[in-house]
């Protein structure tokens, strides 16, 4: 089904979102006027590919997390509780590693797009743990307001 917004009633052009949830203007008529395919299967690919290049990138992504949270507790060694800093970074490492056996699995089975929601819904999850681990730096780790790195862990 496809949803109109935003009419404008002079000119014939909307604002139409696609089935795969794409926003794009449409001219309603004349010459130029074009269609994208509306049918789910081409939404699947889509999806799929988004899919694929994700999982392609999170390899170096993990990777990159790992060493920045090495250089994180470094810093933040004489700064703050090392219990607090050990149990952070523990963590930090159970999830790359469930993410990294995450992309293992997606290897191995290799998804249909029509079986790829599931996954899309794991991938997005464990985005979200990562990323409330990544800002609770700031919340649970923070060196006492004299520190210089006050500031950098803030951002």
């Amino acid at each position: 089904m496809v949803k109109i917004r935003g009419q404008r009633l002079g000119d014939r052009s909307a604002t139409e979102i696609s089935p795969c949830g794409f926003v794009r203007s449409v001219d309603f008529g004349g010459p130029e006027s074009g269609t994208l395919p509306r049918s789910e299967a081409f939404c699947q690919k889509i999806r799929a590919g988004e899919m694929a290049e994700s999982i392609k990138m999170l390899p170096f992504t993990l990777a990159m997390s790992m060493v920045v949270s090495t250089l994180l507790v470094v810093l933040l060694w004489g700064s703050v509780s090392h219990s607090r800093l050990l149990n952070w970074y523990v963590l930090h490492h159970l999830i790359v590693l469930w993410r990294s056996l995450k992309i293992r699995a997606y290897h191995r089975v290799q998804p249909e797009p029509e079986e790829l929601d599931p996954w899309v819904r794991q991938y997005t999850f464990s985005a979200f743990v990562t990323g409330a681990l990544w800002g609770g730096v700031g919340l649970f780790l923070l060196p006492s307001e004299t520190n210089p790195l006050y500031g950098v862990t803030l951002v």
